[in-house]
């Protein structure tokens, strides 16, 4: 969800609730939209200028992501770099889409018209399918990690080679699906206002939205459970998990210690939207800022897995330099020695 100029306000991108309208129930959209302009939030507003400076870092750190990955053949070492290359293009298109969109509908398009209208709603339905796809396939690398320590012939049959086109097919389609379900049970509309940019209105009261959301909400928890058992797994093995190779279970830990920070993120950022979703602030002001530091809190399990996998490979880069630094020193002083007849 990148932000450009004019600023862009997301109004609950990933969950759009009753209560994020006016009043109880649900004013009509020429109502909100009207009350929205003039709520006083601007793009110099302090939560305008946050969503958007870190939304343009989750852009950087996903391309830088993507590249990483692929200039390094790590596509080639693991599922597990597999499945975080196609996370981070799917939130790199979604970034992309959203910036072209935001900007047609600032210079080129008028967003008022019926034209207009449609062109901007691709991006409402891409942010919804990424955000949920970003959960799910967040379990999916908690659940292979756990696989490869507890049940390695499981993981083999679900993950390696050409099998992890299944589950990745399968979160894919049942994210893009619950997302069509939720904007259209609800019917959620993305519109553009001058001094806000876009905004999601639900000019709906439904359901079925609001179980999809808390349904998705279950993939957090179960990468937390993953971690639990693996805990216990390596401690039921204890010595024997870490004595055939002790530096690639330590790199494995790693990685699912990451993806843990990931799940739990995830977590936090559910409850902090329950909370708003729970104490029903009428006040517009209020609620868009409120709102506007939910979407910053939902970029931060985005960033974090990424930028934490790239931070420990440069290191790990780094260590191995420096280990290899000193003997590199110590051949050329003896091809120096010899070539001058010095003794060593």
């Amino acid at each position: 969800m990148i932000v450009t100029s004019p600023p862009v306000l997301d109004v609950g991108s990933v969950i759009d609730l009753p209560t994020y309208c006016l009043q109880q129930p649900c004013l009509g959209t020429k109502t909100t939209i009207e009350a929205l302009s003039s709520s006083g939030i601007s793009f110099f507003s302090s939560s305008i200028l946050a969503q958007n400076v870190v939304s343009l870092i989750n852009l950087v750190i996903q391309l830088f992501c993507v590249c990483f990955i692929w200039k390094n053949g790590y596509l080639k070492l693991s599922t597990f770099f597999i499945i975080l290359f196609i996370h981070s293009s799917i939130i790199s298109l979604r970034v992309f889409v959203y910036i072209i969109s935001s900007l047609a509908s600032a210079f080129i398009i008028d967003s008022r018209t019926l034209s207009g209208f449609y062109f901007i709603q691709p991006s409402l339905y891409l942010d919804y399918s990424s955000n949920f796809f970003s959960v799910a396939i967040t379990f999916l690398m908690s659940l292979n990690r756990c696989l490869s320590f507890g049940a390695k012939p499981l993981n083999s049959r679900i993950f390696d080679g050409a099998n992890v086109v299944a589950p990745v097919l399968l979160a894919l389609s049942s994210s893009i699906s619950c997302a069509v379900i939720c904007i259209r049970s609800s019917s959620i509309e993305r519109h553009f206002l001058p001094t806000t940019g876009f905004i999601n209105i639900e000019t709906k009261l439904n359901w079925v939205s609001l179980f999809i959301n808390r349904m998705f909400f279950i993939f957090p928890l179960a990468s937390i459970a993953c971690y639990i058992v693996l805990f216990y797994v390596l401690r039921s093995q204890n010595k024997q998990a870490f004595t055939k190779s002790k530096s690639r279970n330590q790199g494995e830990q790693k990685v699912f210690v990451q993806l843990l920070i990931t799940a739990i993120l995830y977590g936090v950022t559910q409850i902090f939207y329950e909370a708003i979703a729970f104490f029903l602030i009428t006040e517009t002001s209020l609620k868009l800022f409120l709102i506007s530091i939910f979407n910053v809190l939902n970029y931060l399990p985005e960033i974090s897995l990424p930028l934490s996998v790239i931070a420990s490979k440069i290191r790990l880069g780094e260590k191995r330099i420096a280990r290899v630094a000193p003997k590199l020193t110590l051949e050329m002083n003896s091809v120096k020695a010899v070539t001058t007849g010095d003794k060593i």
